[in-house]
């Protein structure tokens, strides 16, 4: 285990604009590191024979704010694609949110559920303080590795595995291919933030706006759609705009109102529960307004790699002599065997995590790493 302190990092105060300068380069405060990193090796089989041994290694890490200079307040800082960082006591470093939080149900039966405007049947967003939303932290909760080697006589057999447990990444891969239409997510809904599709592909029957009562339901379809089978919407809630509500009004979840029919209504109606009472969108419309919410691309970085498999065979000294040669081996190698992620994106998230510090937690446009299979002759001479 270890417990490291880093006193008097630096960044940058803002001052007044009298003094000719912007900000002032100052000592602002203390960063904790805490964590525990160990390896053993075992060697159950041993004989004239055989030999087998097995390695295993694990690390975690994370570092916290402790201490920060009076004269400098917490802070947040813009990051990569529409994310952000915060600098106060208590933070964690690694810590990701998202610069345009979703307006969720405060409370009752709806209490987290996104909230949906009007106009556009998209969620409404705010990007206060308070209510940005937290999207994981970049660091893992621990890497593992194991490493296991096999002899028998003269073939020895090794196998190098890792596994990284936890963190997340944002990816702007994702992102882009998804606006390009070249991401089945761009086709068909996903079940966790839009439903419906292209024709084909999970879309909707527009419904007849004759049988639609909601104006504002009403408004967002185009009777020129009707032949086309692709509805979407965004999974969420809005207010009942003949309740007289606000639209962003989130404290409504245990409240009903009465219509002019006298029948108690929720404030809160499911888009997607009746066709008749859902803000579609054409899917083209859905995906788009996805763009600036990295929350819908925000991944697990949770990952195994088979990362080598070798066999190697030692060369006969006899047979080396003939070459003029004191030995030999002879090996197969495969490497990138397999590869395994928690989130099943196509895509390495060890990538998002390589390069300085305003790199890490973002995956931008890195090939995949390539599966490599052949052979090598060494010789001794």
């Amino acid at each position: 285990m270890f417990t490291e302190e880093h006193k008097n990092q630096i960044n940058t105060i803002p001052v007044v604009a009298s003094t000719g300068f912007s900000n002032l380069m100052t000592n602002v405060g203390t960063v904790e590191a805490k964590g525990y990193e160990g390896s053993v090796t075992v060697v159950p089989v041993q004989n004239n024979d055989w030999y087998w041994s097995v390695t295993g290694n694990i690390s975690t890490a994370e570092s916290e704010i402790t201490y920060m200079h009076p004269k400098f307040s917490s802070a947040w800082y813009d990051y990569a694609d529409n994310s952000m960082q915060r600098l106060a006591v208590g933070e964690k470093i690694g810590n990701l949110y998202a610069k345009e939080g979703w307006w969720r149900v405060d409370e009752g039966p709806y209490a987290g559920m996104k909230m949906l405007k009007w106009s556009s049947g998209t969620p409404i967003e705010n990007d206060e303080a308070a209510n940005r939303d937290f999207l994981g932290n970049w660091n893992p909760d621990y890497i593992a590795g194991i490493s296991t080697s096999l002899k028998y006589k003269s073939f020895r057999l090794n196998i190098l595995g890792s596994y990284r447990k936890g963190g997340v990444y944002v990816s702007e891969t994702t992102k882009i291919l998804r606006d390009d239409g070249k991401s089945p997510w761009s086709v068909s809904g996903d079940h966790n933030y839009w439903e419906g599709g292209r024709v084909g592909a999970g879309g909707f029957a527009w419904p007849d706006p004759e049988n639609i009562e909601i104006e504002v339901v009403q408004n967002r379809i185009d009777e020129s759609w009707a032949p086309y089978n692709d509805a979407s919407y965004w999974l969420g809630v809005y207010v009942d705009p003949r309740s007289g509500a606000d639209v962003e009004d989130r404290t409504l979840g245990n409240k009903t109102w009465t219509d002019e029919n006298g029948v108690e209504r929720p404030y809160y109606i499911v888009n997607g529960a009746n066709p008749n009472e859902t803000l579609y969108n054409d899917p083209y419309s859905t995906v788009g307004n996805t763009w600036d919410f990295p929350q819908t691309r925000t991944f697990d970085a949770t990952n195994f790699k088979l990362k080598e498999v070798s066999l190697t065979y030692t060369l006969p000294v006899a047979f080396t002599q003939k070459f003029k040669c004191q030995g030999g081996t002879f090996t197969l190698l495969a490497r990138n065997i397999y590869f395994w992620t928690k989130s099943g994106q196509n895509e390495d998230p060890e990538s998002a995590f390589t390069g300085t510090l305003d790199n890490q937690g973002v995956a931008r446009f890195i090939m995949p790493q390539v599966r490599s299979v052949g052979f090598e002759l060494n010789l001794n001479f």
